[in-house]
């Protein structure tokens, strides 16, 4: 009987699950304020609004009560369409209440769950409930990794939050956001955000629990955005498929495989290019050149998307050799665009130029639009992010003609951006606000409004960056009004932060508050942390010039424990203030010190001087005593009385003496002691300084780890290294024992190894070799010097290299005269050549080795000799060495 009740069972879960799940959707999905979550290519696995009145009628849900001391136990209830857990006079009793449902969902990158929540009420602590304890409703998702270990996903909702929680299986995030009667409506997160091995969902669970709670939850979906491989369809069709594969032969069996090939793509990379390697062998025995091509199409795909772009592109190369022997030019420039593109990810920029620019030859002359497009773009993305402005407005122009011969004016708006925005950043503003312009005009002609917020934006940043508050106000405030229409409340806090900024400097200061606090609640909603940050330093900022100095400094320190650490030039005047302060503390010490023990000295000699003194007068007036014992024998008693008043003087002297003395001998070693703590101190400020550099280091890895843009990840990367270098000074000072001075040698040793170890260009092996004087320099000119060995040998990394087999690196850093530092990087490469100058010459990284050798008062020489050499010439008043230093290394770069 259990047996059969069990079958029931599983047979009304899959039916529920039949009538909920969809496999695609026809029409756009839009949820309230007008927010469009949900695209066309949707699929939707779980979807419950609550709608049908009672959940407990469907088998699948199963509910959970429970009740301890509480007089009536917690309810899980359908309430007006919404879900209800609730208890009420709990007192000091804890109890919860949930639902859950069991599901086999599996999980894809585009993997998420949405829903709506609303923790309403609660009689403990103030409506807070307990902090890790309580929470009126909460939505857990338990799943499975690809070892089938359990995983738990935890998103709780109260009016205080608690501590997020974070372990290898297990995450809870408790959000503080919540407010009385207010729903917090389309919370969406992407599962593999969270867990990235994450395989399948096992179950979703909605529960309240605390003492006194009631919670509501609603509109509760589990979807992908984009076809997934699996849908029931697919799956279907892929055991249909796999089941013919024995019964097939010849060409049928071919085009089998290619279809699993291109059904396991989404999937499962290694049996695409498995299927896709079985169609090929199978295809060549026959002569089939279709199916060949169409395998080796999948293949070169597959390596792609696993990130092996080399084996990606022989495979396209093959492809492109095939359709040249078949005359079949159409296909040309669609895997000459493959080809790019496999090389703009391994970030061969100059090979991608070349392939996408021979693509769009092509294209062009057989007439293939949308390869041009293709192309376009890609040239574009490129020009732009090697700063060609030129060159990439070339592109973007002939983009935009292509877009205005077929009329789309989606991507005329789109592409006019992108010029505007090129102009931008190439200096030219004025043409960048002409564009902007007709972008806006064409959006108002045609009602086109995607992305017309983000151009009010950049527009109001131009305007304020030009000091134009008005035109910039007007600007922010239609970005606001787009924002608002539109539902996008992240884009909403940061332009009523602008908006904020822009009253801050009219100085209407409460106005200005009034904006930033709504862009704070709306930021605590959202969870952004970086902009949080932001808007408690310009809180700071308005209440000091209010003269508020109590609020600044509240707001300041909120900005700092939002910050993990804040660097900047105040930090490093306070560094070199806390230095001067020290030392200045420690050469008065001294020089108290040497006062004092100058003192004892006197002292003593005073004291040896007093007892000769003492002893000479005893004598004397012994023999006085001797003489006249018989004539004055009445002076005996004052003779005696006399001297043993001299012995007490001379006792109390001695004991202040040795008073003294140890009064001297204890401030002598107060003294040493606050030396010592003073060097602590110094040792700790080193400590902490290289802890926080490490902390934006890993903050900066972390991001460039999430972000999509070149130019962001390589301006972060580049920024990487150079915190590197700044920290490993501070990480040497915290462990030498000298506290102030760096020696050379081995800070350029371990630079230099970094710089190699993290450059993932060069693939061959690259002979560095140094010519070190043992020298020990002040950290405040080993950092400089440290940034610009950074910046040259990336530079060399990035450029010097091509086509050399034999690369090879020598830096030489020595004293010249007692006068002059010398610092020389030179390599083997294919020197520098005019073009570089005028590409790269308002280059960051060349213009902070210009920023720096000025402040060095220094002189950089840059000189073609079988290679480029940059020198650096810098006149210094004292230089510590001891020997030379001369080594060489090879090290291995691989992928």
């Amino acid at each position: 009987m259990k047996k059969i009740f069990q079958i029931l069972l599983l047979l009304s879960a899959i039916n529920f699950l039949q009538n909920n799940v969809l496999l695609a959707t026809t029409e756009d999905l839009v949820v309230t304020e007008n927010i469009q979550l949900i695209s066309n290519d949707t699929i939707i696995l779980f979807e419950e609004n609550f709608n049908d009145g009672d959940f407990t009628n469907d088998p699948a849900w199963t509910p959970y009560v429970n009740q301890r001391c509480a007089p009536q136990p917690a309810t899980v209830s359908v309430v007006d369409g919404y879900l209800k857990v609730f208890q009420e006079n709990a007192s000091a009793c804890g109890t919860y209440a949930y639902i859950e449902i069991r599901f086999d969902i599996p999980v894809s990158d585009s993997t998420k769950i949405q829903f709506d929540v609303n923790p309403v009420f609660s009689n403990v602590d103030e409506g807070a409930g307990w902090t890790n304890k309580e929470y009126p409703i909460s939505i857990i998702l338990r799943l499975t990794n690809t070892n089938d270990e359990l995983l738990t996903f935890w998103l709780a909702y109260n009016y205080r939050g608690g501590d997020s929680e974070y372990f290898k299986d297990f995450i809870r995030m408790p959000f503080p956001h919540c407010r009385q009667g207010e729903w917090i409506r389309n919370e969406i997160y992407t599962i593999r955000d969270y867990f990235p091995d994450a395989k399948k969902i096992i179950s979703l669970t909605i529960k309240g629990c605390g003492w006194d709670y009631e919670g509501y939850a609603d509109n509760i979906k589990i979807f992908d955005c984009k076809p997934n491989i699996y849908t029931i369809e697919n799956r279907i069709k892929i055991n249909s498929l796999e089941n013919q594969l024995e019964s097939k032969s010849g060409i049928e069996k071919i085009n089998i495989l290619n279809e699993l090939s291109e059904l396991y793509k989404s999937i499962s990379s290694e049996k695409s290019i498995e299927y896709a390697n079985e169609a090929l062998e199978r295809s060549k025995k026959i002569n089939y050149k279709e199916g060949e091509s169409i395998a080796i199409k999948q293949i070169g795909i597959g390596y792609s998307l696993i990130g092996k772009y080399k084996k990606a592109i022989e495979s396209h190369k093959k492809n492109i050799r095939l359709f040249k022997k078949m005359d079949e030019k159409k296909f040309l420039p669609a895997y000459l665009n493959f080809i790019a593109n496999a090389f703009f990810k391994m970030r061969n920029y100059d090979s991608a130029i070349i392939y996408f620019k021979e693509s769009l030859i092509i294209s062009k002359k057989i007439d293939i639009q949308n390869e041009s497009v293709i192309s376009l773009k890609g040239l574009s993305k490129l020009y732009l992010l090697l700063n060609e402005f030129d060159k990439a407005l070339e592109s973007l122009e002939n983009l935009l003609d292509i877009y205005k011969e077929t009329d789309n004016k989606n991507e005329i708006i789109y592409t006019m951006n992108e010029i505007a925005r090129t102009y931008n950043l190439s200096g030219n503003t004025q043409k960048a606000i002409e564009y902007y312009y007709k972008s806006l005009e064409l959006c108002e002609k045609t009602g086109i409004t995607k992305n017309l917020a983000k151009t009010f934006e950049i527009l109001g940043d131009i305007f304020y960056r030009a000091n134009n508050y008005e035109k910039a106000m007007e600007y922010y405030q239609n970005s606001l009004n787009q924002n608002k229409k539109s539902g996008d409340l992240n884009s909403a806090a940061i332009s009523l932060f602008s908006i904020a900024n822009i009253y801050y400097c009219l100085k209407s200061y409460k106005i200005a508050i009034e904006n930033l606090n709504m862009s704070l609640k709306i930021a605590q909603l959202k969870n952004l942390e970086n902009l949080i940050s932001d808007i408690y330093l310009k809180f700071s900022e308005i209440y000091d010039e209010k003269g508020d100095k109590e609020m600044a400094l509240r707001y300041y320190r909120l900005f700092s424990n939002t910050r993990d650490i804040i660097f900047n030039e105040e930090k490093k005047q306070a560094l070199a203030e806390q230095y001067v302060k020290y030392e200045t503390e420690k050469k008065n010490q001294q020089i108290e010190l040497l006062s004092k023990e100058k003192k004892i000295q006197e002292l003593k000699l005073k004291q040896k001087t007093y007892q000769s003194y003492l002893s000479i007068t005893i004598v004397g007036l012994g023999l006085i005593l001797v003489i006249i014992i018989y004539s004055r024998y009445r002076a005996k008693q004052k003779a005696n009385v006399l001297l043993a008043e001299q012995k007490e003087q001379l006792k109390k002297f001695n004991t202040e003496l040795i008073a003294k003395n140890e009064l001297i001998s204890g401030q002598k070693q107060e003294i040493e002691k606050r030396v010592k703590e003073k060097e602590i101190m110094l040792r700790e400020l080193h400590h902490r300084v290289k802890n926080n550099m490490q902390v934006i280091y890993s903050m900066l890895s972390i991001q460039s780890r999430r972000l999509k843009d070149p130019d962001a990840i390589n301006a972060i990367k580049d920024n990487i290294h150079r915190v590197w270098a700044m920290a490993l000074i501070h990480h040497k000072l915290y462990l030498d024992e000298k506290l102030t001075k760096i020696n050379m040698p081995q800070y350029i040793n371990e630079l230099s190894a970094n710089v190699l170890e993290t450059n993932t260009k060069i693939k061959q092996q690259i002979s560095l070799k140094y010519d070190i004087q043992n020298i020990d320099l002040e950290a405040d000119l080993a950092i400089p010097l440290g940034l610009i060995i950074n910046e040259l040998l990336s530079n060399a990394l990035k450029h010097a290299f091509n086509d050399i087999s034999t690369p090879e690196l020598k830096i030489t850093l020595k004293e010249e005269n007692n006068k002059n530092l010398i610092l020389s990087i030179k390599d083997n490469g294919n020197g520098i050549s005019d073009e570089f100058y005028s590409n790269n010459a308002g280059t960051f990284g060349l213009e902070l080795v210009n920023m720096l050798t000025k402040q060095l008062k220094g002189k950089l020489e840059i000189t073609n000799r079988n290679g480029a050499c940059f020198k650096l010439t810098i006149s210094l008043p004292t230089i510590i060495h001891t020997d030379s230093l001369q080594s060489s290394k090879i090290l291995n770069r691989k992928s």
